[in-house]
């Protein structure tokens, strides 16, 4: 390492010199990796290249030849606006789009798309790792793969990255906590001594097990009362407006399919169905269950207010996302049918229940320990 000049020798035997090309929105560094075979080479190299820089050239260091070569951000945009046009939900779109935007073209941009190797995507990955969930490591990974198969369909360029599986993404990730029977007792507790749509709400995802955008959708024609079903039709998000006047709204509110894209019908608890009912009176049919009204109370405003009756109980701060974890835990310990409770809560497989969303207690565990049969010995002949 040549100091102060930020150059140094690679395992490779290359010379490799690092550029600042400028800062994120969070003021850290953005650094451009220039290659060469030796040490004049590249200190030549990063001199040329910082004064192109300078003098406002937008693919400095490149000659007429390489500055036809795409460059991934280019590749990478084009695959976007392709995105755009095939048949995906405007919540998908932006959710590859933010990932995009913030974890990738950072740090690739500008540089040329056959430039990118293996070196590189594992430097990305250990830049990410402890900042970021094993999940969105993984949603980063489908962005990259994406670019490369488009970039390799499109421009003939060869994908050469080899990327890192969903499993080993997820491995070490910190399981999702769920609810103690204490913890869910005394929230259930508050809930029905409070009667507000809003704990309403929190016992319906304890007991139904629906997505958060799902209850924020779910009107009182959905509620059967008759049949005692809830049918789940719709999910609401709300999402980012893509493009458009620069004076419009950013944001916009979107009713669209279930997560897997299929309705289903839930039936109503037992302990649920009298409170439905009596508060089936008060509202019109098309009005929302959440906000008792015809405008949905969007999910954010109903995380807000189960964040005040939560602390209003006294418990841990806790995600509401974590009662639908619960929801399917309490099930499966109180013997309910793996494939039954896999439709409840409208999964694909089998697979994704049991992987993601079953935590059983100690407890329990220790309940079913028991179970195993022991032969009858006499214990006071067991001596060590």
């Amino acid at each position: 390492m040549r100091k102060g000049e930020n150059i140094y020798k690679r395992k490779d035997g290359r010379w490799e010199a690092r550029v600042k090309t400028g800062r994120l929105p969070d003021g850290r560094v953005v650094y451009k990796s220039l290659y060469a075979d030796s040490y004049q080479a590249i200190k030549e190299k990063k001199k040329t290249y910082e004064h192109s820089l300078a003098a406002g050239d937008r693919s400095p260091g490149r000659t007429d030849a390489q500055k036809g070569i795409p460059t991934y951000g280019g590749l990478a945009l084009a695959w976007l606006r392709e995105q755009k046009d095939r048949n995906w939900s405007p919540g998908t779109y932006n959710k590859y789009k933010n990932c995009l935007h913030q974890y990738i073209l950072p740090y690739w941009k500008d540089r040329l798309y056959e430039e990118l190797a293996q070196e590189d995507y594992e430097a990305l990955m250990k830049f990410l790792h402890p900042c970021v969930s094993g999940s969105l490591v993984c949603t980063v990974n489908t962005v990259i793969r994406g670019i490369g198969r488009f970039a390799a369909r499109t421009e003939g360029l060869p994908f050469r990255l080899v990327l890192s599986s969903a499993k080993e993404e997820r491995r070490g990730v910190r399981r999702t906590e769920i609810l103690t029977d204490a913890e869910k007792e005394r929230l259930v507790r508050y809930a029905a001594a409070h009667p507000t749509l809003t704990n309403l709400g929190i016992l319906i995802f304890l007991y139904e097990g629906v997505r958060l955008g799902e209850l924020c959708a779910l009107r009182w024609k959905d509620v059967d009362l008759a049949n005692r079903l809830l049918y789940v039709r719709q999910s609401l998000q709300r999402i980012q407006v893509s493009e458009g006047d620069a004076d419009a709204p950013k944001t916009m509110l979107y009713f669209g399919p279930t997560k897997n894209g299929q309705n289903r019908a839930v039936p109503i608890h037992p302990f649920l169905f009298p409170l439905l009912e009596e508060e089936r009176k008060r509202h019109h049919s098309g009005d929302f269950v959440l906000s008792g009204t015809a405008k949905p109370a969007e999910p954010r405003t109903f995380t807000n207010r189960f964040h005040r009756s939560v602390e209003a109980c006294g418990l841990r701060k806790i995600h509401v996302h974590l009662l639908r974890h619960t929801f399917a835990s309490s099930c499966i310990e109180a013997g309910v049918d793996i494939k039954a409770l896999s439709e409840i809560l409208g999964h694909r497989t089998v697979k994704i229940t049991m992987d993601r969303y079953v935590h059983l207690s100690m407890k329990y565990k220790q309940e079913q320990l028991g179970i195993l049969r022991v032969p009858s010995i006499n214990r006071q002949n067991f001596r060590l």
